[in-house]
């Protein structure tokens, strides 16, 4: 097997893949709104060279040959099985398509993390680029919402764009800054405001975690410093009604209206039981539950059995069902216990890691993969989903590697010490 050799360049690509769609989507939003053209086009091809080339970099990786032969051949056998897929694959404009944007941003930066990362060095770029971006998505929710009083383009997907810049933002991590924690906290806000409700469930999850892991670890974690957290959520908690309800009156008399935050009020007085049958997601999967069978419709094939009169453009609204609608019951099955198993292993890798980047990803490709995308989202269409994906095989396959640097470097430290 060829050995692989890393460079922090890969990092910085592996960043730049992530994070740039993120960027153009705010800046298209803002320049939409005073009519002006995008550089969409331009962006895309760029991402899409870099994509490209990710193929020839890491191609001679058996990991790497091996996804790639996969997605491949599933493309092919989801237009011979199912040719109503290929209107989905190319819906709407071809560059932006599904299908290039699938070959040449999305699973590319699955590929480049079939390499040797440096974490830390992968952090430093995404904490760079988070920032920038969520400083930009900040700024055009203002001046959309606030200043112009118009409505996001898709409040949605607005949210969702936004989310991974808020994950990395409020992880308290060496890099962190005053700065960097206040673009959290704000962004946690603008998504509460205008955001959908189950990236603000996500976000919530994420919060959770950290919470949990100030609480519970072990490491540096003084008995101090886990009475000071305890106090700080048990505060937060009684103090949330009177938050939300301030809150609440704010935007009333903005004239602003939150989905996440009547959401939060319906669930603390216990009537946001209905929220999924409202939503219609219930009626999605229980149509999603009739169709599977033992083939698959092939990737793309939800949006080819899914009908609601007022969307042409359904899909399973959970990645479970969408594998299993894509792949059918038993290779489905096998796909989604190899994610499953891959994240419980990263969690336990993790768990005994004194690498906070690792922990601060296993965080986020939980709430990613187990919140967002088990009530919104579309895996194969998704740049997140194929980016935590692409960790959590990262993690599996480097976890002996990881382990033993991690021993390696306290060694040293100890030495250092003495």
């Amino acid at each position: 097997m060829t050995k692989e050799i890393n460079t922090p360049k890969n990092e910085l690509l592996i960043a730049l893949l992530f994070f740039l769609p993120q960027m153009n989507y705010f800046l298209v939003e803002i320049m939409a709104v005073f009519g002006l053209g995008s550089f969409t086009m331009f962006i895309y091809l760029f991402l899409g060279v870099i994509g490209l080339f990710s193929y020839s970099r890491v191609i001679k990786f058996r990991a790497a040959a091996f996804s790639t032969a996969f997605l491949l051949l599933s493309l092919a056998f989801s237009y011979l099985l199912n040719p109503a897929t290929a209107t989905y694959m190319f819906y709407g404009s071809f560059w932006s398509s599904g299908f290039v944007m699938l070959l040449t941003v999305y699973f590319p930066i699955f590929l480049r993390m079939t390499e040797e990362i440096d974490y830390d060095e992968l952090f430093k770029a995404l904490f760079t680029f988070a920032k920038i971006t969520l400083i930009g998505a900040i700024g055009v929710f203002v001046v959309i919402q606030f200043i112009l009083k118009k409505k996001t383009s898709d409040y949605m997907s607005f949210a969702y764009m936004s989310l991974n810049s808020v994950f990395f933002c409020l992880f308290p991590s060496k890099s962190s800054t005053r700065i960097s924690k206040i673009l959290g906290i704000a962004g946690c806000v603008m998504l509460l405001i205008g955001g959908c409700r189950g990236a603000f469930l996500t976000v919530s999850v994420y919060i959770v975690l950290l919470i949990m892991m100030h609480l519970f670890s072990d490491a540096e974690n003084s008995a101090f410093n886990r009475l000071k957290w305890l106090f700080l959520t048990i505060a937060g908690l009684f103090s949330l009604p009177y938050i939300l309800e301030k809150i609440g009156g704010l935007l009333t008399k903005a004239g602003v209206s939150s989905r996440a935050l009547s959401f939060i009020e319906q669930f603390m007085s216990g009537s946001a039981s209905g929220w999924l049958e409202k939503d219609g997601r219930n009626g999605i999967w229980e149509m999603a539950v009739q169709k599977l069978n033992l083939f698959g419709y092939g990737l793309f094939g939800d949006r080819t059995v899914l009908y609601e009169p007022l969307n042409p453009m359904v899909y399973a609204h959970n990645w479970i069902l969408e594998m299993l609608l894509s792949y059918g019951v038993i290779v489905g099955a096998a796909l989604v216990f190899v994610v499953i198993f891959g994240l419980v292993k990263t969690i336990a890798v993790a768990r005994s890691s004194n690498n906070s980047v690792i922990v601060m990803l296993t965080f986020c490709a939980f709430s990613v993969i187990m919140i967002k995308h088990f009530i919104s989202a579309s895996f194969v269409i998704s740049i997140d989903f194929w980016f935590y994906a692409g960790f959590i095989m990262n993690v599996n396959k480097y976890a002996e590697k990881l382990t033993a640097n991690e021993e390696k470097d306290a060694e040293n430290a100890a030495a250092d010490g003495n």
